[in-house]
């Protein structure tokens, strides 16, 4: 799967990825997308762990290692795909190019759903994954009305099970 994308050109799929004419920095959040994906498909909890977090660093540095493997886990099964393709990215208005959206097509059990992942940089430069917007996945697979559910990193002092449903 290869597709032309306004300004970053990119086309992607599980099979391979190519990108072109792009500038490193402008392909780092694709890239972490593109790595997570892998981890999930591979069932690698610690290495998605490792490209999910907040502006101030990975929840691997912040959370109990079994919790974040429970969380881990859970996405890894509703990130299950046949194929995907990444979009392209824009920037989340009051972010100050901090954060960037990309939806992500999915291929799914014969359907197509659109996921957007948000990504922000930390303040050591580093993108991570700090939301993956599971609304259409999670209510088409339960039969129940479209939800607000989501993945995101919860904050320091709520329970992570409120961010998934």
């Amino acid at each position: 799967m290869v597709g032309l994308l306004g300004f970053l050109a990119i086309g992607c799929a599980s099979e391979g990825v190519s990108i072109g004419g792009v500038h490193p920095e402008s392909r780092a959040p694709v890239e972490v997308i593109e790595y997570f994906l892998t981890a999930a498909r591979a069932g690698d909890l610690r290495g998605m762990a490792e490209l999910f977090g907040t502006r101030e660093g990975t929840v691997l540095a912040r959370d109990p290692i079994s919790e974040v493997e429970v969380r881990m886990h859970a996405l890894a099964s509703l990130l299950e795909n046949d194929g995907y393709t990444i979009e392209e990215p824009e920037f989340v208005p009051g972010r100050l190019g901090g954060a960037v959206e990309i939806p992500v097509r999915l291929e799914m059990r014969g359907r197509e759903f659109t996921v957007p992942f948000t990504l922000v940089r930390t303040d050591e430069g580093r993108w991570l994954i700090e939301r993956i917007g599971l609304e259409g996945v999670t209510s088409a697979w339960s039969g129940d009305q479209p939800s607000t559910s989501s993945m995101r990193t919860p904050p320091v002092d709520s329970g992570w099970m409120n961010a998934i449903l």
